[in-house]
């Protein structure tokens, strides 16, 4: 209008005349009261909008909260669940190792440190062959793969240490997957124990056997020379020494002379000299046996000062290990029963009890042979004079 001032207006002619008829009204004054409602309204929208998302974000931050407080829980277990398998890792009886598909060394527990005496560093180094006995390393690829492909392998061998001792384990291999890789987890037993276990009662076993045959051996023989050759053998096939003789002492030179023996050193003797008297010849298992009248262990042929004599020509045949065994007749000892063998500790407690047994059993024998001998000579002298009072009578008559 002519103030210049926007407005709303209407216009309409006014019949039959030249003039019109103009009602204005300014806009200020006509969209202020919906300026005010429109504003009323839309701070009501605003804090609506804002209410609602005040509200959406509690719910928000309430359920992130809650996954939030899920998710450390679960973090909490799985701490609690790994830092069990570590301990139950670290801490087992036996060896643990994670092995890579190329058979290196990546984890070790502290049994793997201890038994091979190496540093979690140095076996890191390593691979699983290098801790193989060189003889068994040519069933490693088989044993590996097998393991790789069937998921599960067990077998036994052997496994050398840093300072290059062995000992048997027993292996139970099992393909695992962390992430998209492939490992092999092993778990290694000692197996030294059960071995030695295994082989006592495997000897035990077979000296049974062989105290049975020489029960029937003593019933059996009519001879002293037959006894003692079936003592030998039998102590030979039976108990598996190396060599078993069987020794009679020279009253007049006190050498214990060999009347019986039997394995696969028998030269040894042809080699040798052994007394029954207090020099140091006679000092040695054989003869402190016959000596003393006492079972005379020895358990390591090379670290006892009494077998130094001999010690040249038992390195020769491999002897490890002996026992000596009083043998008596009449009522008093006369000779000795003498066993080697090829690993030292080989004669145990009850192996020598055993074995103190069968002397026993020796020594009953020949009292038993010298007993029938006299009986026949009894006989015999009986007849005779029988025979002789037969030729008297018929002489008289």
């Amino acid at each position: 209008d002519y103030r210049d001032i926007l407005v709303l207006a209407a216009l309409r002619p006014i019949p039959d005349s030249p003039w019109f008829l103009v009602a204005k009204v300014d806009q200020e004054e006509i969209y202020a009261p919906l300026r005010r409602q429109a504003a009323i309204t839309g701070t009501i929208v605003a804090m609506l909008i804002l209410a609602t998302g005040l509200g959406m974000g509690l719910i928000w931050r309430q359920r992130d909260t809650v996954w939030l407080r899920r998710q450390l829980a679960v973090e909490q277990e799985r701490q609690i669940l790994a830092e069990r398998v570590e301990h139950l890792l670290k801490d087992a009886n036996d060896i643990i190792l994670l092995l890579d598909q190329d058979g290196r060394i990546l984890e070790a527990n502290d049994r793997a440190l201890e038994s091979y005496g190496y540093s979690l560093d140095d076996l890191q180094r390593l691979d699983i062959r290098d801790l193989r006995e060189p003889e068994t390393r040519a069933e490693f690829a088989q044993q590996f793969d097998q393991a790789l492909q069937e998921k599960q392998i067990v077998f036994e061998t052997v496994h050398r240490r840093r300072d290059s001792s062995t000992f048997p384990v027993e292996v139970s291999s099992r393909a695992v997957h962390i992430g998209e890789i492939t490992y092999l987890l092993s778990i290694i037993r000692d197996i030294s124990q059960r071995k030695a276990h295994e082989q006592e009662i495997e000897r035990l076993t077979r000296l049974y056997a062989a105290l049975s045959q020489i029960n029937q051996a003593v019933v059996r023989a009519t001879t002293r020379q037959e006894l003692f050759d079936q003592i030998c053998r039998v102590l030979i096939e039976f108990g598996r020494f190396r060599m078993v003789w069987i020794g009679w002492c020279d009253p007049q030179t006190y050498a214990i002379v060999p009347v019986a023996q039997h394995g696969d050193a028998l030269d040894y003797l042809n080699e040798i000299k052994i007394f029954a008297d207090d020099q140091p010849l006679g000092r040695g298992p054989t003869g402190t046996a016959l000596r003393e009248d006492r079972p005379y262990i020895c358990n390591d042929f090379f670290n006892d000062p009494n077998t130094l004599p001999w010690r040249e020509a038992a390195t020769k045949y491999g002897f490890r290990a002996s026992a000596a065994l009083p043998i008596q007749f009449g009522g008093k000892v006369c000779g000795v029963l003498t066993l080697y063998a090829l690993e030292p500790g080989f004669f145990g407690e009850k192996e020598i009890a055993l074995l103190a047994e069968a002397a026993l059993d020796i020594s009953f024998g020949l009292d038993h042979l010298e007993a029938e001998v006299q009986r026949r000579q009894a006989e015999d002298e009986r007849d005779r004079l029988f025979n002789l009072s037969l030729d008297l009578l018929c002489v008289a008559g």
